[in-house]
């Protein structure tokens, strides 16, 4: 039986606590960029005023044009999880890696991105649908905010995810092409799913935080409008 030494155990520690500690540097100035503007910046807010100004003179059409673009995506998506499914028509390879990890990109992309993105514009087209007039500025406040809270939950599902597959990060568990987009992302070294689960259920929090700063922000928009300012 092959025995790691105690070399390559210290120096696979080091990558490791290396690689955390620039994620968590990596995600914590994400959500300092995401969560300051709405906050502290004057700007930001005239921003959404002046969007506001901003006529929506046709709403169906861009109730069309978003459907149109959110529809292809989410039909996509379901017909990729049903192809990598294991139960289902998960296609064989033939040992072709390289075949494999671009059909787990696209994949990847579909269903953790652009998916979740589609269902905040379907939120959207609700609100276009439903308001008499509807305004272009509270149309990206709710569009981001519902992208966030949509994109948190595919990253909780990471957090899930990673933690089934290392009992509960109690086992270290390797992955391999799968990390290829975000170790090159994030230029770390690291393929322990232990180290994706929990990086990722930090991001989706810092989602989640951001999505509220929006809804409140955008609560205080409406507010300064009912009291007529």
């Amino acid at each position: 039986m092959h025995r790691r030494s105690p070399a390559s155990e210290t120096t696979k520690k080091i990558h490791c606590e290396t690689s955390w500690f620039q994620v968590l540097i990596i995600y914590l100035i994400i959500g300092l960029i995401l969560w300051l503007p709405p906050i502290f910046l004057p700007q930001w807010k005239k921003l959404v005023i002046y969007l506001n100004r901003r006529e929506i003179i046709n709403k169906k059409r861009i109730e069309i044009f978003l459907t149109i673009i959110c529809i292809p995506i989410i039909i996509t998506a379901i017909v990729l999880i049903s192809l990598f499914n294991q139960n289902m028509f998960r296609f064989v390879f033939g040992g072709n890696e390289e075949l494999e990890a671009q059909f787990f990109g696209i994949f990847a992309g579909f269903t953790f991105i652009l998916m979740p993105i589609s269902m905040a514009i379907i939120a959207i087209i609700a609100y276009i649908h439903n308001t008499e007039s509807p305004k272009l500025g509270y149309i990206f406040i709710l569009l981001f905010a519902f992208g966030a809270i949509a994109m948190a939950g595919s990253f909780y599902h990471d957090f899930l995810w990673c933690g089934t597959a290392t009992e509960w990060y109690t086992v270290e568990n390797l992955g391999g092409y799968d990390f290829d987009m975000w170790t090159w992302l994030l230029h770390i070294e690291s393929r322990d799913y232990r180290l994706l689960g929990i990086s990722q259920g930090i991001l989706a929090i810092i989602l989640v935080i951001y999505s509220f700063i929006l809804l409140w922000r955008f609560n205080s928009f409406i507010d300064m409008k009912l009291k007529g300012h």
